[in-house]
């Protein structure tokens, strides 16, 4: 039997469906608010030990540097610390009261989900951006560190570089997917809210 359908129209027709939007409890929506906020703070707390963990490296190793790797060194650890700063500002979680009103628990997680939706949007202006200069001068130090060596040190930033680009690559396409799956998550709010 012949398949009346192509991929795109069974695409439609799956997108056009009629999605049930059922009511939570307002114990069930506490619950999610309390999820969020624990995977907020384990985020946040992971971000933290490991921006430490780059500065403490950074300023433990800066003494032995050249005085180019030492200033991107300086930027580094000025990028991430303004990194965790923007972090802690735009997405650490908030705590409502515990006895808000449902309306007051649905709006609370709404706006969470919103804040934690624009941070990874911006990370680029706020995380990832402030932390290229100090590279791009510790790659730029590290190259001209001694010229006997530069072309072994070209080779080392040939290879450096792109990990370090695939990796900014890669944080960006899953703070993108993340940001998506906020929307999505503030969407069937939006829905349960219009369907009262």
């Amino acid at each position: 039997m012949a398949n009346d359908f192509g991929p795109d129209d069974l695409r439609e027709v799956w997108c056009g469906q009629k999605v049930e939007h059922t009511q939570m409890t307002v114990e069930e929506l506490r619950e999610k608010a309390r999820k969020l906020q624990r995977r907020f703070l384990f985020g946040n707390l992971l971000g933290y030990v490991a921006g430490t963990c780059a500065v403490a490296f950074s300023a433990f190793s800066m003494g032995h540097y050249p005085p180019l790797m030492r200033a991107g060194a300086w930027l580094l650890i000025a990028g991430t610390i303004n990194a965790a700063y923007q972090n802690h500002r735009r997405v650490s979680a908030k705590t409502p009261s515990a006895d808000a009103a449902p309306a007051s628990w649905l709006e609370f997680h709404r706006r969470q989900l919103e804040r934690r939706r624009d941070a990874l949007r911006g990370v680029w202006v706020w995380n990832f951006g402030p932390l290229i200069p100090g590279l791009v001068l510790l790659f730029l130090g590290a190259s001209l560190a001694n010229p006997a060596h530069l072309r072994h040190a070209l080779k080392f930033d040939a290879l450096f570089a792109p990990v370090v680009a695939l990796s900014f690559y890669l944080a960006s396409r899953l703070t993108r997917i993340a940001a998506r799956d906020f929307q999505r998550q503030i969407d069937e709010l939006n829905a349960m809210r219009s369907g009262d």
